[in-house]
């Protein structure tokens, strides 16, 4: 990317990755076992290949150790460390649990980002 351009990002990430949490909580009790461990993330991420280095807001579930990342239409499966070392995650993470995405998402009326800033502003 010339530095002459601007990084306008798109995705689904942040709708995506709630609607896993929020399906959790409407198909079995939030308490359950099927949404315990649920965790939403929010955090900065640094692109790769032509975002290399920009550093961006991004958004995906972890549960028993693993990512899970279905943004974009991917089904992206990888252990934590994995997913964050690829990703250059650094130390701006929001995490939440399903009960805290609920709150959420009924104060704001949106699947975030709600408290995550980034360098880039995105």
């Amino acid at each position: 990317m010339s530095s002459n351009q601007k990084y306008y990002p798109t995705g689904d990430c942040y709708e995506v990755a709630a609607s896993l949490i929020l399906d959790s909580i409407i198909m079995f009790n939030p308490n359950s076992r099927n949404s315990d461990g649920l965790i939403l993330v929010h955090a900065e991420v640094t692109g790769q290949g032509p975002i290399e280095g920009i550093k961006y807001g991004h958004a995906w579930v972890e549960k028993d150790g693993q990512v899970i990342d279905n943004s974009n239409g991917n089904n992206i499966r990888l252990p934590i460390s994995v997913y964050y070392r690829m990703g250059k995650v650094g130390t701006n993470i929001y995490k939440y649990t399903p009960e805290e995405v609920r709150r959420w998402v009924l104060k704001t009326e949106t699947y975030g980002p709600w408290e995550l800033e980034t360098e880039s502003g995105y």
